[in-house]
């Protein structure tokens, strides 16, 4: 197994998380092709809709890269098997309960955020039988480069959730604090509450920099070994 570019999480034992940068495009099957292979393992993915549904990977895929379909995060208890979730300004979110046999990743726009995808991916991975999760929020667009209209910065501020200046001192959005605070909200330890932005810090996909020519980076996440022998006691839905 190779080492991704970007930056790798220590989630807990016997898995391997992290994001990826401006060196690899993941908008293509390509590129998530590469992942896979640095990886050593086939890599799952989903269509992002903006959405709040999360999608579960139960039988090992059989192809290098698989899409499970429209899902704005996905999960699994396999070994072997990387999970990504692909940004350019929304926020990557890894979570996992390495004892449990756990791990998700999620994908948090604004309209994610306000849509509690984070708070009910959380639900789920409890529900699963995680007590323990934790985790980690990739690069980002930070508030200072994500104005937004008024409205919008209404609907943040209608949700509870916490509100930002520009550097022109007009309204915007800190996504990485809200996902932060619904993480503590959740009781959710996590890492990287100040990732990098991906607009002004040089060396990641923005789509707020390069509109529709913006690749994709990701946030990965795998448990890595052999499957354990004791069967989970509890159906995922």
């Amino acid at each position: 197994m190779n080492q991704p570019p970007g930056l790798e999480l220590s989630l807990g034992p016997g898995l391997r998380a992290g994001f990826t940068d401006a060196s690899l495009d993941l908008s293509t099957t390509s590129g998530c092709e590469v992942l896979a292979n640095q990886l050593g393992m086939p890599l799952v993915v989903v269509r992002q809709v903006h959405g709040t549904d999360l999608a579960w990977v139960t039988k090992a895929p059989t192809s290098l890269v698989s899409d499970v379909g429209p899902a704005d995060a996905i999960a699994t208890r396999l070994s072997g098997v990387a999970l990504a979730i692909r940004t350019a300004d929304c926020v990557p979110v890894l979570l996992a309960d390495p004892e449990k046999r756990l791990i998700a990743a999620v994908h948090a726009g604004w309209r994610g955020v306000i849509g509690q995808v984070v708070p009910k991916v959380i639900d789920h991975l409890r529900q699963a039988g995680a007590t323990e999760l934790r985790a980690g929020i990739g690069p980002a667009i930070c508030a200072r480069c994500y104005e937004v209209s008024g409205s919008l910065a209404f609907q943040f501020a209608k949700a509870g959730l916490p509100l930002s200046q520009s550097r022109e001192g007009n309204p915007s959005l800190d996504l990485p604090a809200a996902v932060a605070w619904q993480l503590d909200q959740a009781g959710v330890r996590h890492c990287s509450t100040r990732p990098p932005c991906t607009k002004c810090a040089a060396g990641f996909h923005s789509y707020r920099a390069s509109r529709q020519a913006a690749g994709r980076q990701a946030g990965w996440i795998a448990f890595l070994g052999k499957e354990p022998t004791r069967k989970p006691q509890h159906a995922e839905k």
